[in-house]
């Protein structure tokens, strides 16, 4: 495993901590939702790959697929932790109705009840 790697799950690790107050196997957790995603498009994980960005979660709220993100750029680390103690989250957001309209972009969670939505 590279030192990007390594670093782009440490920060992922950061940002479940501080959404969900819990600590969670990033490894499992990139595991998974790297199944997920290929289960519905592989060109995502294709395009994940290609842009040196780390899956780390995913929720589905109909038409969309919400996959949390890491990305390899260490510079936006900072401002990512600040976006997630205010309860937003770097994500992939897949269109499963029109999937030439998805986007990277933030999403909101639910803190309140540690709960990503």
């Amino acid at each position: 495993m590279n030192s990007t790697i390594i670093k782009q799950m440490e920060q992922a690790r950061k940002i479940i901590k501080v959404i969900t107050g819990n600590n969670y196997r990033v490894q499992k957790l990139e595991k998974d939702t790297r199944k997920v995603v290929r289960s519905i498009n592989p060109e995502i994980e294709e395009k994940f790959d290609k842009l040196n960005v780390l899956p780390y979660g995913y929720t589905l709220t109909f038409p969309f697929l919400n996959i949390f993100v890491i990305t390899n750029n260490e510079e936006e680390y900072q401002m990512d932790m600040s976006d997630a103690e205010n309860g937003i989250v770097l994500s992939y957001v897949y269109n499963l109705s029109n999937p030439e309209l998805s986007e990277f972009g933030s999403v909101q969670v639910d803190k309140k009840f540690n709960r990503i939505f």
